[in-house]
């Protein structure tokens, strides 16, 4: 119930099967006073040596949790690698599995996906031995200062409706957490008891409301987000107050984009130093899983030469450009790859492309499809991203960000270019 009300649903459990339960033996105490012995007054040592104690768990105790730890690992692993044949046959049967065609096993198979690998010490070698491990942006942000960034934010035609968290509950014992239009009485009762305070708790009380609907920045620490959000508020004229607290939710929303941006522009900054030195770089890593779990799937009649049975669904410009690609006569296959779950460039953002393609050359690419009305500063970024993949992936591999018509993005093709050159490779 507790786990309820923090959040959890009733769903968030799984059956085990045949585990078994070995009771405990538990001897009955012996008689305190034995019939026939002689009790002495003896001198009480308040000194006890807790060393003496026998504290060690019941050998079937441990085996039970070892064997508890040990499944929900396996289960953990196999959500992560789509390896759904090891779950339990109750779950398996929930699952929408689209295995590889067997036509393209081989081939896809033998795949390798390049990804961004960082330098690290060597856990194994001397102090200066080097190694690799998948590179995570996170670790770019250990210098990060957000406490000392730009503040300067546009609080202009902001939502004027405020919200607060509360806990729904769904069914008998069973709460999400939910944003709710505060009314306008809790809003009154709230903020004017803010507003009478002085000047510093006024600040201090808007700082707790704005870090609860901010939430967690790891690996930014809650003191740099505080003394952030301090810092923006005390440039604020104090009779902004009111209006801060009477749009809360927008203000917060509008910090909260504005501390993603400034650490993703310093992310980017220092990956692409880390590139240039060496200290990041790109190597074979990602192998395709023999079958993929899509939420919905997509029915690719009139579309040939896709990598499993039945791939994600798209929209109507993805299913227009991938049905011109897989009509090239020198394409092997292609693959929906599945947003937030299949490969991704793991650079200063993390980019899932639209599609994988293989070409009967040996050329891997990836290709992001985008409707024109799309043009913005995370669209650089993806393209960016993908240029230094395949700059430093090698010969075989290519990274194309499709349009439409509109190419006003620089390093962006229209469709029909990007076609032309694809027949080509």
């Amino acid at each position: 119930k507790g786990l309820n009300q923090a959040g959890f649903s009733n769903k968030d459990y799984r059956i085990v099967e045949s585990i078994e339960v070995i009771p405990i033996p538990i001897n009955p105490p012996p008689t305190l006073f034995p019939e026939n012995e002689i009790v002495t007054e003896v001198e009480i040592d308040d000194e006890i040596d807790i060393s003496k104690i026998n504290i060690d768990e019941p050998s079937n105790l441990t085996e039970f949790t070892e064997k508890a730890l040990q499944i929900n690992a396996d289960f953990e692993k196999a959500i992560e690698s789509d390896d759904l044949f090891s779950l339990p046959s109750e779950l398996v049967e929930k699952t929408n599995m689209q295995p590889i065609k067997e036509i393209f096993a081989e081939q896809a198979g033998q795949l390798k996906l390049p990804q961004f690998f960082i330098k690290v010490q060597s856990k194994q070698g001397g102090f200066f031995d080097e190694d690799f491990e998948l590179f995570n942006s996170n670790e770019l942000l250990t210098d990060f200062r957000l406490s000392q960034a730009d503040t300067n934010i546009d609080f202009e035609n902001l939502d004027s409706e405020t919200y607060f968290i509360d806990l729904e509950e769904i069914s008998k014992d069973d709460y999400k957490p939910t944003y709710k239009k505060a009314n306008q009485k809790q809003i009154s009762i709230i903020n004017e008891r803010i507003l009478s305070m002085p000047p510093k708790s006024q600040i201090e009380g808007v700082i707790e409301r704005f870090c609860k609907f901010i939430g967690n920045m790891y690996p930014i620490a809650d003191k740099e987000v505080k003394y952030y959000i301090n810092r923006i508020l005390e440039q604020l004229p104090i009779e902004n107050m009111r209006d801060c607290l009477e749009r809360d939710f927008a203000y917060a929303a509008k910090i909260k984009l504005k501390i993603n941006e400034l650490a993703t522009i310093h992310k980017e900054k220092h990956f692409k130093n880390s590139l240039d030195t060496d200290k990041i770089i790109v190597k074979p890593s990602y192998a395709l899983p023999e079958f993929i779990t899509p939420s919905n799937s997509f029915k690719s009649i009139g579309i040939s030469k896709s990598l499993y049975v039945n791939e994600s669904s798209m929209n109507s410009f993805e299913a227009r450009v991938i049905s011109e690609i897989a009509n090239l006569e020198n394409v092997v296959f292609w693959h929906k790859i599945i947003e937030k779950k299949g490969f991704y460039l793991n650079g200063f953002i993390n980019h899932y492309p639209d599609f994988l393609i293989l070409t009967k050359n040996g050329r891997t690419i990836l290709l992001e499809s985008k409707g024109d009305y799309l043009d913005n500063s995370d669209t650089d970024r993806k393209i960016n991203l993908g240029k230094f993949w395949a700059s430093k992936a090698g010969n075989n591999y290519r990274y194309f960000m499709v349009f439409d018509n509109n190419i006003s993005v620089e390093n962006s093709q229209k469709l029909d270019d990007a076609v032309k050159i694809i027949s080509e490779l």
